[in-house]
């Protein structure tokens, strides 16, 4: 039976509708497509170049308004090189951090551009040494123990509050002071280095080195006695008992000498405690002389 008029006109209107959202599909498709895009960007109008030397294999971290711009290692002969670094000509400072191959000491030293107005290039740098305390609080009378690196061979001078110390660095850079503290207090140190008539920069940032005086080891004595002791009560059988109620009672103790008016309920509470006790022991006992009439 042929189909009715109305169904195939029905039928080719899909088969169209199918065949335009399939080719739009495919238009759009071939449309949108991904594409790589190289993007390039330059943070400031300028760059920067440095070359300098610091110890053999210590860091050196280039920084500008506390951002780390860039990291080098130095080589074997103490040479770092930063070069083309793009920094923001608005800021005239950019500073220096150095870190010793040993992670013993570091100094960070930061040097003024002046106005910039086109690429810098800045050379023959040497980075102040890197400076450490084996301790940075002993008491007083014992021996402050300083050391880091610089260049091998280069004469260190460490300033201990403006007093100076001198040593040569050893061929591998490493260097070394020791010093008796007879006198209690805080220190600030810093060290400068001159290698082959080269004079370093000066550091920016100081180590403090503090020395304590004959009360101070008391207290510190006294301080870590008390922690050992509340260490080992903690671990006893309910051992926040002997910590905390010996505090309480003494707690309630300097408060009643203080301020007796607060405590006239404690004195009725006593006297009570004591009338039934009296009570107790003069009719169970027989006894009035047990209890003192």
């Amino acid at each position: 039976m042929p189909c009715p008029k109305r169904l195939k006109v029905i039928f080719c209107a899909l088969i169209a509708s199918v065949v335009l959202l399939s080719s739009g599909a495919y238009v759009h498709a071939s449309t949108v497509q991904s594409k790589d895009v190289t993007a390039t960007a330059k943070v400031g109008k300028y760059s920067l170049s440095l070359q300098g030397i610091i110890a053999p294999f210590a860091s050196v971290i280039l920084i500008q308004d506390d951002l780390v711009l860039r990291s080098v290692v130095a080589d074997a002969n103490g040479v770092f090189t930063i070069s083309q670094v793009a920094i923001n000509s608005e800021s005239h400072t950019i500073c220096l951090e150095a870190i010793d191959v040993k992670r013993l000491g570091e100094s960070y030293t930061c040097i003024d551009l002046g106005e910039i107005t086109g690429d810098v290039v800045k050379n023959n740098i040497f980075l102040p040494p890197t400076l450490g305390l084996v301790a940075s609080e002993i008491n007083v009378g014992d021996t402050a123990v300083i050391w880091g690196y610089s260049m091998p061979g280069a004469t260190v001078t460490v300033y201990i509050s403006g007093t100076p110390f001198t040593t040569t660095a050893d061929s591998t850079g490493f260097y070394r002071i020791d010093t008796k503290m007879s006198t209690a207090g805080s220190f600030q140190l810093f060290a400068d280095a001159t290698y082959s008539s080269q004079k370093s920069l000066k550091p920016t940032r100081t180590k403090t080195l503090d020395v304590l005086s004959l009360p101070q080891i008391a207290l510190n004595a006294g301080r870590t006695w008390l922690e050992n002791l509340i260490n080992w009560l903690r671990q006893l059988p309910f051992g926040f008992l002997w910590i905390g109620l010996p505090l309480v009672i003494l707690i309630f103790i300097l408060l009643r000498k203080v301020k007796p008016e607060w405590f006239t309920w404690w004195d009725e509470i006593v006297g009570w405690l004591h009338r039934k006790w009296l009570y107790f022991f003069s009719r169970k006992l027989h006894h009035a002389w047990f209890v003192g009439y």
